[in-house]
């Protein structure tokens, strides 16, 4: 039986491109995003949150439909379309199924495979590293609190359903932009704050 040797014992000092704190903010945020929806991982990681999207879409996809193929006196008097503001409440279950899968996937696991020291021995501070998380969930959120009224816009737009006029199509797109942005910013904060308080991520998503 041969004998083990170790060579080059020490460290080596990095001699590479120093980006600073910004660019470990960045590089943070993008690897959350893509843990959040399962990228670069197994099939089952990324079932559930592909379903949760597609979920939140096929209400705005229906309801495009209606108004494409139903007279607007009908869809009107039987109040079949609902208003861009009351689309949140026929996508409430999807947003919060997609808010638990998220926030503890992009929190809890940094606990508990012990890259959270790693990363605060890097420039990131514990403000700094809060900050990529928050960047990694919220545009992740908007793809269910957002995309769906765009979808929704733009559809009943071009079935000659929607705003009346560019002034009202410019009023309702900011209105949209606003009101996903608040509702994602609002549960980023719920899911991750219910993410801190434990490194499981089903007792996270419970909560």
């Amino acid at each position: 039986m041969s004998e083990a040797h170790i060579y080059e014992q020490g460290y080596r000092s990095y001699d590479g491109p120093r980006l600073g704190a910004a660019a470990s903010v960045r590089s943070l945020a993008i690897h959350s995003v893509r843990r959040g929806l399962g990228l670069r991982r197994t099939f089952w990681a990324k079932l559930l949150p592909i379903a949760t999207v597609v979920i939140a879409y096929v209400p705005a996809t229906v309801f495009v439909g209606i108004a494409a193929l139903i007279p607007d006196e009908i869809t009107d008097e039987l109040d079949a379309i609902p208003s861009y503001a009351d689309y949140f409440g026929n996508i409430t279950a999807a947003i919060l199924l997609f808010v638990a899968v998220v926030g503890p996937e992009v929190l809890c696991s940094d606990r508990r495979n012990g890259m959270l020291g790693m990363y605060l021995a890097s420039p990131l501070t514990r403000e700094t590293y809060l900050l990529a998380k928050v960047l990694a969930v919220v545009p992740v959120l908007l793809l269910v609190t957002l995309g769906p009224q765009l979808l929704l816009l733009i559809g009943r737009s071009l079935v000659d359903a929607g705003p009346d006029t560019a002034t009202d199509f410019v009023l309702v797109l900011v209105r949209s932009l606003a009101a996903g942005l608040m509702v994602s910013t609002v549960y980023t904060a719920v899911s991750l704050a219910a993410a801190s308080l434990t490194d499981r991520r089903a007792f996270a998503s419970a909560g």
